[in-house]
Formats: structure tokens, sequence, C-alpha cells
């Protein structure tokens, strides 16, 4: 696919591509001077999904605000990530309304999560720092209702506000933001309609999500009418544009380009004459858009698709007697109906196995009452699986295209506009399956971000080699050694870890093409075990290298044993629980263990495939000891944060994790700590690397 895009990529105009909204404007048109405004852009949840480009986006709208409206510096706050708590929400829209002059307009703009309120009849901004609770989510948010109540105390002749939020309270996956959530009931509320000097403008309807820009890691709705207001909705014409037409201008661009979701925006209040600023600026040919961003990633079939209610469309089981008997009961229709519904409810579910699941029904001969339902959604998902084969078969061969043309001296717009076309085949795929398209469309997004700070990116290689940790709660420690006590909850953001232990055959790579030595390996290693006999210095040179890190010893432990406190990465059963043997351990080896599973001293990476972790880690309990990035102190629990802790400031000793081939069960368990000096080396101690995108 690449091979085709980039070329025509670096030859395409500049307009190709979605408008920088932070260029300044040829002839500001001002008339903000009496105006107050908040600005809010939270990308980064500390519980919950992030919502990229948020920041972007809020960054832009406060560039319009002061810089073209001429709205002035101290009567605009711009609140981001950290800095958006329902506190400031509160307070500084509070400041606005006392800022705000007689003739102005008071603006108030949020990109980020929103969510039903308790009592379903209103929706939430949701804080930075609300928790995954329900209860967490009501105190740790501001209603909107509260919301234009604040802003009304001001004394501004018109009120915006501009939701750039989904009020459904779920992802794009259409999993539940946080359970026990109420569904959102669109109730018009009286008091706030009969206020036509207050605009409300939402992302999307009550019951739709809000996604992002097709072709680009920004949220749709606040980045369009951004540029709506900087001319696009006038066609270029400097003056005014009416809010409706803003509204208008934005649904144009989705129906238009969306193609993987149903998102309307929608002027929720005020008066739809009302005029607003408009400047000079033409927007985007959309003819020219669609050609570079309309190809998305395959939707899965709409009354079938992995987000949907299973079964949603099928007619309802009916067994009919006739005559007292049951001559007319396909019992073979009915089983292949619940294998199908089965399949459509497993999200990990590919989607050949969902069209072979339906075939399967729609080839049941006699009476079937399913049979017209069933033709269509076989012939639904055997389309989709075709252009998901490809997708799947062509991101590698991209991955690698990509890599080496951002390794080229181009001009950033190029390496751009390569990324944004790799996102723009994969983005939607990977956000259906994380699990096959994730972690290389994270990698692109990453890069894409390190290109915008800093000029330069690389992607990260190896990194489909790594397994996701969700961001969230675990427990660490146990009640079980002194040093694991006491156990105690911890929160991480998501981060990736190594599937496997650093091999020897990587690290042997490093070695060559850094000049930096590797130690002489234990005679029984191959290739495809865990490099040993490597310090922690090398460790962390090796994860720099290729782009990563090590581990936090807070990471590795819930890679290795997830959220429910277990033992070992795979439950609480000892590791040759009913003859299945889940890791290589051994106290010195015995021999009755290594005759059993062929192993006398440290495995093939992976070996264990009943050891995996509930992220799909492999080999972290046993083979090798994996060095942290840790300082390793023995009272460090009873001190350490509750929120991505990442040890003692300084220590003699580093931290090392999971046991090895010749260590017993019990220092091999997930939260069991190990520690050895810096410098040290053994044949048993190896390591594997760890990665936020973005760090």
């Amino acid at each position: 696919m690449l091979s085709v895009l980039i070329p025509l990529l670096l030859s395409a105009p500049a307009w190709a591509a979605w408008p920088d909204l932070a260029a300044p404007l040829q002839a500001p048109p001002g008339g903000g001077e009496k105006d107050a405004a908040v600005v809010v852009g939270v990308e980064r949840y500390a519980f919950v999904a992030p919502v990229p480009g948020a920041s972007a986006n809020a960054n832009d709208w406060y560039a319009y605000l002061t810089g073209t409206l001429k709205i002035p510096l101290e009567k605009v706050a711009l609140l981001r990530d950290n800095d958006a708590t329902v506190e400031n929400l509160r307070e500084f829209a509070a400041k606005a309304a006392e800022t705000v002059e007689p003739g102005g307009t008071l603006w108030f703009v949020y990109i980020g999560h929103g969510a039903p309120a308790k009592s379903g009849k209103d929706g939430v901004l949701i804080g930075v720092d609300a928790q995954q609770r329900a209860n967490s989510i009501y105190a740790r948010s501001l209603p909107q209702q509260e919301l234009i109540k604040i802003l009304s105390e001001g004394r501004q002749e018109r009120t915006l506000v501009l939701l750039d939020a989904c009020f459904s309270g779920r992802t794009p996956e259409g999993k539940p933001l946080v359970e026990g959530l109420q569904p959102l009931i669109a109730v018009q509320d009286g008091a706030l309609a009969a206020q036509r000097r207050v605009l409300v403008m939402t992302a999307a309807r009550s019951d739709q999500f809000a996604g992002p820009l097709p072709g680009a890691q920004r949220p749709a709705f606040s980045y369009l009418a951004l540029g709506a207001l900087r001319g696009w909705a006038a066609e270029g014409k400097a003056g005014q544009v009416a809010a409706r037409d803003v509204v208008a201008y934005v649904n144009k661009v989705l129906r238009t380009m969306v193609k993987d979701r149903s998102q309307t925006a929608e002027l929720a209040s005020g008066d739809p004459a009302a005029p607003l600023p408009a400047a000079g600026e033409k927007g985007p040919d959309l003819a020219e858009m669609v050609v570079r961003y309309g190809a998305a990633a395959p939707a899965a079939p709409a009354d079938f698709g992995a987000g949907a209610a299973a079964g949603a469309a099928l007619p309802k089981i009916n067994v009919i007697s006739v005559g007292g008997s049951l001559e007319s009961l396909n019992v073979e229709a009915e089983e292949r109906l619940d294998e199908a519904r089965t399949v459509e409810e497993d999200k990990a579910a590919l989607p050949k196995a969902r069209s072979d699941a339906w075939c399967r029904l729609a080839e049941v001969g006699g009476e079937n009452p399913y049979k017209a339902e069933a033709d269509k959604a076989c012939a639904q998902w055997k389309e989709y699986s075709d252009a998901w084969g490809r997708l799947q078969s062509n991101i590698n061969p991209d991955m690698e295209k990509l890599s080496r043309f951002l390794r080229l001296k181009r001009a950033k717009g190029q390496k751009l506009a390569a990324l944004d076309a790799f996102l723009a085949n994969y983005r939607d795929a990977a956000r259906d399956w994380p699990g096959v398209f994730g972690a290389a469309v994270e990698n692109v997004i990453g890069a894409r971000e390190r290109l915008e700070k800093t000029g330069e990116a690389q992607l990260v290689s190896g990194i489909q080699d790594m397994v996701l940790v969700p961001a969230g709660e675990f427990w660490m420690g146990s009640h079980e050694a002194d040093d694991e006590k006491p156990r105690h909850k911890v929160l991480l953001g998501d981060f990736y870890i190594d599937k496997f232990e650093v091999r020897v055959a990587q690290f042997r790579d490093f070695s060559q093409k850094t000049g930096r030595p590797i130690k002489e390996q234990p005679e029984w290693s191959g290739d495809d075990h865990p490099v040993t006999n490597a310090d922690w210095g090398e460790a962390k040179a090796y994860c720099e290298w290729a782009g990563k890190r090590l581990p936090t010893e807070a990471e590795w432990e819930k890679a290795a044993r997830g959220t429910d406190g277990r033992r070992f990465p795979w439950g609480d059963e000892d590791p040759g629980a009913g003859g299945l043997f889940r890791m290589n351990w051994g106290g010195g080896r015995d021999r009755a263990l290594w005759r059993r599973d062929g192993f006398q001293y440290t495995a093939p990476v992976g070996s264990f495939k009943a050891g995996a972790s509930p992220y799909g880690a492999m080999d972290m309990s046993g083979n090798a000891w994996e060095w942290v990035a840790d300082w390793y102190d023995e009272n460090y629990y009873k001190k350490s944060p509750a929120k991505n802790p990442k040890g003692p400031d300084s220590g003699k000793a580093r931290g090392v994790r999971g046991g090895a081939w010749y260590y017993d069960a019990d220092a091999c368990r997930a939260p069991s700590r190990g520690r050895l000096v810096p410098s040290g080396v053994a044949s048993g101690r190896g390591f594997r690397c760890a990665l936020s995108l973005g760090q």
C-alpha cells in the first residue's frame, strides 16, 4: 500500500493535508476585546482512556481566541491534562464569567471525555482525575447544566459552549467507559432552551461516538468547528457566520469523510441564526481530502459488527408446534444459531471465525427460519474478512517501508504525510482488533508525536513482539515475604512490555552494531535462549538502543500477574500441577524436573505456553531473573506512591524479578523480589524491555 501512497504524497500539494489550525491568519478580524474564554483539552487522563489530539486542538483554539479574535491573554484560561480537575473547571468558568464584559461573548471549549449523569438526564464533563468507577466519575466531573449556570452569572451578550465529547459513556469499541453508568436520556432542558443567548454545540448525539478526524489524530468536531470559524463555513469570506452554519459545515465534512461511525454534531440550544465571527480562510478541498483519506479500513458489517449486540438483526427463535408435534423445529439450525451468536459475543473472535459461523448457519437444510439473515451475515463477513486479511498481510511490509522512509533526509511535512497515510489505512482496524493491529498503530502514533515535537522520528523496532498492558490499578506485593509487604494497590498508565526475554541473537546484533562487547554466554545457551551474564548497565543500554527502556518494578509485576493478585502469571496453581509444566524452575534444576521438561538449564524463550501472563507475556516466572529499572529497598512498599512508582532515588542494588531455572517455585512467584549489585552478572540473570509510546 505505502509503495503506492508515498510517491503520491511526496508530490501532493500542501493543501492535500488537513490544514494547520495553528497557522496565523492573514487578516485577523479582532473583535474579542470584551470576550473571555476557557479552553479545556484533556488528552491523557489519569485513570480512563486517552483522547488523542485533545491537547493539540485546545492549543489551536487558544491561539485562535487570543491571536485572531484578540481576546486579552489574562481573560483566556487554557486547561490541559492535569490542570483539568473538576475544581479548576468550576473555578475558571466562574472567573471567566466575572471578567467577560457587557456586549462580549463568553467562550467555553471542552475537548475530552463525557458521560451520562447519574440521573440519565444530563451529561457530565469528566475531570482528568476521575477514576474508573461510576461514583468517582460523578464526584470528579462537572455536569453540563451546572456549567451553564456558572457561565450565566456573567454580563456577556452571548455564551458559546462547545463540547467535543460524547455523552454515551462508551469507548470507540462500544464498551462502557466506566461500569455502572446510566444511559443518557435525551431531555431538552426548558430553562436552557429559553436562553437563546446560550449556544451549546455538541460533537454528537447522545447515543453516538464522537471520534477522530479521518487521517489524523485529532478529535473531529472541535477541529472542524474551529475551521468553520476561521472561514471554512463561509467559503473563505471574512465577516460573520451563523451558528447553524458552523454545525452544518461540520456535519457536511463528517458525512463526506467518516466511514466507520455515525456522528452528527448538534446545536443543542441557542439561536440558530446567532452571528459568530468568521475569518477569511478558505477551507480544504473536500474532494481532495476524500481522495487522500477516504480509503478507510473496512467497516465491520453494520448488523453483525464486533461492537453490535449479538444477533441483534436476527429473527426471534420461534419453536412452532404442529399438531402436538415438533416436526417444524429445526434443531440443527437452532444449534448453529447459538454457535454464531457465541462467536459474535467473543470480542477476540477474528473475522474468519465470524464468517464461518454464519455460513454454517446458512447452509443448514430443511426449514431454516434463519437462512435469509444468515446468508446476509455470511456474505458481509466474507467480504470483511477478505479486506481484513489484506490489511493483515500488508501491515508488516508497510511498517518496514515506513521505517526505511523515515530514515531518509526528507522534509518534516513529507514524513508526516507518510505517517498519516499509514494511520489512515490501519487506525480503524486497530481500534476493532487491537491485538492484531494495535501495537503497530501505537508505534506510528508515537513516532508522529515525536516528529511533531522534536523534528526527529523513528519507529520503535520489535514492537510487534511486545504486549500491551492497559492502564489501571492492580494488586502489588503479598503477605508472604517481608519485602513484599504490605500488599497494596498501584495505579499505572498503559505500557508495552516485551513478550519474551531478550534473546542471545538480539543482544549479539546490538553488540555488533554498537561495538559493545557481549559477555561469554553459557555453553548450553543458544540464539533463542535468554541472554544472560548482562549487567544492569548493559541491559539498560540495550533497551535504549532499541528505543525502549527497562520496566519499573511495578510495571514488571503487573505484566506478570495482572490485576487480581495471583501468585504466578497463570494463576495460583503450582507450576507443575496436573503434570503440566508452566515454567522453567527447580532447586538446582532437580534431575527429575529437567528430564521431564527437557531443559537442564535455560530454555528457549516462550517454551512454556501454559505459563503465559494475563497479557500474553512469556517466561515471567522462571528461566532467568530479569533486571528492572528500580533501586531495591526492602521497605519501599511501606512508603511508595500509589501512582506510577519508580523506586527509591538511590541504593546499592537494583531489583531483579521472576526467579530462574535453578530457583525453587517460591522465588519464582510474581510478587517475589530479588536484588543484585548493578555490575553483577550470572548465568540466570537476563532482562526484557518496556515502552510507553510518546516517552
